[in-house]
């Protein structure tokens, strides 16, 4: 290796090391966000429900039971951080503007951005060198993402039309179809990080902890994909969100992986010569 490609693999190492801290950082803290903070402030709350919701009765229905509230504080939130103030007729639903809020702003941009930056990853470890297929392979992720920050802000429009009584099928149902759109393309993309996580072990020189972390990812991200397609399929709901754990367990173990083959990489993705 010629000193310009050492450079240029010793900053592209630590360039994609920053990359995926903050990726993995901000999809981390805004889970811990909307899981223990932005919670639904009603006993039945659910975003997936409502989101999913087959009409204007069902949106009605999920938005009172969970997110109505008496209150028009910041967030919804009282002075220990926590949802107040569930009304089944409230007039407000602050807590469900920051949650999605929170939902666009961080979680869609952590997760859309570590299934991309792991499948850019695996696809030349895999054997894949074609820049065009592999940039392909990055659009179900990249596509669920646009759909999952649309479905967010087309929530919200509709939970204002409801509380102004100009709720409509027609809008429930656009934001229905964002949201299946989103959860069909996520289970694409997850699919796609199985396949080449699983040849990545096949295609390289990957041995012993690194190959056993890589198996275990792929499967996790087969796993994940498979109960988001048997829940859409079924319409079982319920399912979408737990099914998204073992994708979450997938990326954490490839981000340990990443981490854990930092002097191997260069050799592994067969970095170019930078220096002409």
């Amino acid at each position: 290796m010629t000193n310009g490609q050492g450079s240029w693999a010793t900053n592209w190492e630590s360039r994609q090391r920053w990359v995926l801290g903050f990726l993995f950082l901000i999809a981390a803290v805004s889970t811990l966000a909307l899981g223990m903070v932005l919670t639904p402030p009603g006993p039945g709350g659910n975003a997936v429900e409502l989101e999913l919701a087959r009409n204007e009765a069902g949106f009605a229905e999920a938005f009172a039971r969970g997110w109505r509230q008496e209150n028009d504080q910041l967030c919804g939130l009282n002075d220990q951080l926590e949802p107040a103030g569930y009304a089944p007729d409230g007039l407000f639903f602050g807590t469900l503007r920051c949650h999605l809020f929170v939902d666009s702003l961080g979680f869609v941009p952590g997760y859309v951005g570590l299934l991309t930056l792991f499948t850019l990853l695996m696809a030349p470890i895999a054997g894949l060198r074609r820049t065009l297929l592999v940039h392909a392979l990055c659009v179900p992720a990249i596509a669920a993402g646009l759909f999952d920050i649309a479905e967010n802000g087309m929530t919200i429009l509709a939970a204002e039309n409801l509380m102004d009584g100009l709720l409509v099928d027609a809008t429930v149902q656009d934001v229905r179809l964002a949201s299946l759109c989103k959860w069909s393309l996520v289970a694409a993309a997850f699919a796609v990080l199985a396949v080449l996580a699983w040849r990545a072990v096949a295609t390289s020189r990957t041995a012993g902890v690194s190959a056993w972390a890589l198996r275990i990812a792929a499967v996790g991200a087969a796993l994940c994909a498979v109960i988001l397609v048997t829940g859409l399929a079924s319409a079982l709901y319920s399912l979408l969100a737990p099914g998204m754990i073992p994708g979450a367990i997938a990326l954490a173990l490839l981000a340990g992986w990443r981490f854990a083959s930092s002097r191997s990489m260069p050799a592994l993705l067969g970095a170019p010569d930078r220096s002409k």
